[in-house]
């Protein structure tokens, strides 16, 4: 285990660790507890209180600004590198105890396939290369099954159990699970003890944002639509899911029905994502058989059937997971089953494969536990064999997708010191975008782009999202109560905010916004605000 752990971080020990998407977040909320300035969102004007994500790996951060910080100057690309080699280490010791939590299920032989089908992933190892949570809530969760089932000195469970919902708020399943797990088994007085552990992260946690919410600085934002709950990193999840469409705010808040029929449809999904996130996702096995179809054989395969192998893997999990707890591991079956309630609760299904990546060594048990027997003590010969053909096949199919995904979406990035994963052109051409901005803007000037965090460690700008208003002239007049000097519209594929609402303004408005940097017609571009003539 150490040894895969270790050959799937050699390719990747240079440089920071990766400081998109939400990793931006965690790393300037870490910088705000450094600097003594409270948990703050400092590219915001006004810096104000964040609220969403729980505060320990922000925490991490701050740890390892002021260890650099004592030595040389704690810039992100110094504190990223020394942040790559901790969760190069935390890499390892997940494969070490997630081993010794399989191996208290499997046999010995089972226990390490199933620990390979975890690290071999891709989602792990390319949320393990970002400063996302998804990495050390993994380590936290499967460490308090371990020592939960062992109970050994009760304390050590509580005390993980917490880290879990201080990483991020889907550890309640992991706190739920382990107060059910004492009242299943009869055990009350040791149910009232973890209800109270349970209750005191939760409580201290929701009661700061309250406080938030509550304060004259939410209710009088620094502009208009700072709070509005489109703005998905100053508000709490529950304030963004209401929408029917938290990407689309136009198409208006989810009724109860839709919510229903929201959960409904992502139950109807889950199988298909679980029996991804033991092997494939679907769209690699999808571009598989159409490379199959392209050879022009005979016949050709239906590209449906992807979808119908990746559903029976679910199904074998969660025939597992039955299987589990009728024979009394109720405590892996609980939470594994709270955290599935959750993600059904959520509207965004393509995010299903990060939030299934913690789960996977107890989806892994699931499947093994159903194949197992199957492979291993069934009488019939063909049966067996397609069995442990099939389990091959997915660690075959694992060590492909990586090795074409090492090879072809790892590039070295604009500076060459170091490489990231998917990393393509749309990414080059931004990152260009905002060296320039870097040497162009003024100091107390104002961005709005899609990627606000990152243009703010890139620059030390203030930088905010743009609002999500179809409507021109209302969102010309939000960005000008910001007000915003610089507008960024890029062509990145995670998230299309600037091309469907910022480019209507400059569209709507081209005597207001003069371009500065870039093509007009695609890549990464900056307007310039005119003012007063």
């Amino acid at each position: 285990m150490v040894a895969i752990a270790l050959a799937l971080w050699v390719p990747r020990f240079a440089g920071p660790l990766d400081l998109r998407y939400d990793a931006g977040v965690y790393y300037i909320l870490g910088t705000s507890l450094a600097e003594g300035r409270g948990y703050r969102l400092l590219n915001e004007p006004g810096a104000i209180e964040a609220i969403q994500y729980p505060p320990l790996l922000p925490l991490f951060v701050a740890a390892h600004q002021l260890a650099v910080r004592a030595v040389r100057s704690a810039d992100p690309v110094t504190v990223g590198h020394a942040m790559r080699w901790s969760y190069a280490a935390m890499f390892v010791a997940y494969g070490l105890v997630l081993h010794a939590f399989l191996g208290r299920h499997l046999a010995p032989a089972w226990a390490l396939l199933g620990s390979v089908l975890c690290l071999l992933h891709l989602q792990l190892v390319w949320l393990s290369d970002l400063l996302f949570a998804e990495l050390p809530f993994a380590l936290c969760t499967v460490l308090f099954l371990v020592v939960a089932e062992r109970q050994e000195r009760r304390w050590r469970p509580g005390v993980l159990a917490i880290a879990t919902y201080l990483l991020r708020s889907a550890g309640i399943a992991v706190l739920a699970a382990w107060a059910a797990d004492a009242l299943l088994r009869g055990r009350y007085r040791a149910m009232l003890v973890r209800v109270t552990f349970a209750l005191v992260p939760v409580l201290v946690w929701q009661t700061y944002i309250a406080r938030v919410q509550h304060g004259d600085e939410y209710r009088h934002p620094a502009y208009a639509y700072q709070r509005a709950p489109y703005q998905y990193y100053n508000v709490g999840y529950l304030e963004n899911m209401a929408y029917l469409d938290s990407f689309a705010p136009e198409r208006g808040r989810a009724s109860a029905l839709q919510l229903a029929e929201r959960v409904g449809t992502n139950l109807l999904r889950l199988p298909v994502a679980l029996g991804a996130s033991v092997s494939v996702d679907a769209g690699w096995l999808r571009g598989t058989l159409r490379d199959v179809n392209e050879r022009h054989l005979p016949w050709q395969i239906p590209l449906e059937v992807a979808n119908v192998l990746l559903g029976v893997l679910g199904l074998a999990c969660v025939a597992g997971q039955a299987l589990l707890a009728w024979r009394g591991a109720r405590l892996v079956a609980l939470y594994w089953l709270g955290s599935l309630v959750l993600i059904a609760l959520t509207p965004w299904e393509l995010q299903f494969g990060r939030y299934l990546m913690p789960l996977a060594p107890l989806t892994v048990l699931g499947l093994l536990t159903t194949l197992g027997p199957l492979a291993s003590r069934t009488s019939r010969p063909l049966l067996r064999l397609a069995t442990i053909t099939g389990l091959g096949a997915i660690v075959v199919t694992q060590t492909l997708v990586l090795a074409v995904v090492f090879a072809r979406q790892h590039p070295a990035t604009a500076a060459g010191d170091h490489r990231l994963f998917f990393y393509g052109p749309p990414w080059r051409e931004h990152e260009a975008a905002v060296a320039w901005l870097a040497g162009a803007a003024a100091p107390d000037q104002i961005v709005a782009t899609s990627t606000p965090y990152w243009v703010h460690l890139a620059t030390g700008l203030r930088a905010v999202l743009p609002p999500f208003e179809a409507d021109a002239a209302e969102a010309e007049r939000l960005l000008d109560d910001v007000p915003v000097d610089y507008l960024v519209i890029d062509d990145l594929d995670f998230v299309d905010i600037t091309r469907r609402y910022a480019e209507r303004v400059v569209l709507a408005h081209p005597e207001r916004w003069q371009l500065v940097h870039g093509n007009p017609t695609n890549g990464s571009r900056i307007y310039r605000r005119v003012r007063g003539g």
